[in-house]
């Protein structure tokens, strides 16, 4: 019988063949050695017996056999150094897990400041919005108890010591002289900065009523082609605006078909008024004025 593997075994009964070949001979083979027992019979025996151990051991390259010592010394070291590894492992991973667990309370942390942050800026936004409204409360009074008074510039400054009362009579004389207006009842008068030689100072007249002091402003116009001049007295803020609001409307006084001038903190042009916008920095048209200051 030629020696075949056991995967050339073509059906169930050959390889139940073989197995009962096989049990014959293993009671031949009882006390003694399997290789001396083979070699005694030989022939089929031998056939059977080396087919039974090919089946017996399977495949050889799945079985190599006994490692040798420097393959084991090698495969311990191994062994070891994945130990050292896994351990190593482990600890990266305990540290990641403890950088994970405090960004989270970082992040917590900057959830609750942006949080804070958040409501601070809402409150600056509403003192903010309160100071203004307390400004413009506080500038329109200003300008309410500044109503009676106008401001007169041109008239000659002799002297630094220059009394109240000298600047009322420089008052009047000039509206009798020049504005040929009588009975102008003046409560109080005085120059305005320090003295110096090289400027007149302006004079600042409290009138006892707004009938006085109307009559003095439909009459300036007598001042044209002299050295004095007049007008109205305002806070800091809307002079500032009255200054902004003309500086604008020169280009537009070029034209003189154009009917310009300035009424309080509002220029007047052809009829149509325009405010000045201190957050824009420019001057826009009343209604649209009013929608700003509305959305605001």
């Amino acid at each position: 019988m030629p020696v075949r593997s056991y995967r050339q075994l073509s059906s169930p009964e050959e390889f139940g063949a073989l197995v009962g070949e096989a049990l014959k001979l293993s009671k031949l083979l009882h006390g003694h050695s399997i290789f001396e027992t083979i070699k005694k019979k030989g022939g089929q025996g031998y056939d059977v017996a080396s087919q039974t151990l090919l089946l017996l051991a399977g495949d050889i390259e799945q079985n190599p056999g006994p490692m040798s010592v420097p393959e084991r010394e090698q495969i311990s070291k191994i062994e070891e150094m994945l130990k050292v590894l896994q351990s190593g492992q482990v600890t990266v991973l305990e540290k990641l897990s403890g950088i994970a667990k405090t960004q989270d309370e970082l992040r917590k942390k900057l959830d609750d400041v942006i949080t804070k942050t958040n409501v601070i800026e809402k409150r600056l936004t509403t003192l903010e919005e309160t100071e203004k409204k307390f400004a413009d409360k506080l500038d329109d009074l200003e300008n309410r108890s500044r109503r009676t008074n106008l401001v007169f510039f041109g008239i000659p400054d002799s002297h630094p010591k220059e009394t109240w009362e000298e600047s009322e009579n420089l008052v009047k004389s000039v509206c009798t002289d020049v504005l040929k207006l009588e009975n102008i009842a003046i409560e109080r008068a005085h120059r305005l900065g320090a003295y110096k030689t090289e400027r007149i100072r302006p004079i600042i007249a409290s009138f006892s009523g707004s009938k006085s002091r109307e009559s003095v402003l439909r009459n300036a116009y007598r001042f044209k082609g002299t050295s004095y001049s007049v007008s109205e007295d305002f806070s800091k803020a809307v002079q500032e605006k009255r200054r902004q609001l003309w500086k604008y409307s020169k280009e537009k006084q070029l034209d003189k078909k154009n009917r310009v001038h300035l009424s309080y903190d509002k220029l007047v042009i052809n009829g149509q008024a325009f405010a000045w916008d201190t957050d824009m920095h420019q001057p826009v048209p009343l209604r649209a004025h009013a929608q700003i200051l509305g959305r605001k």
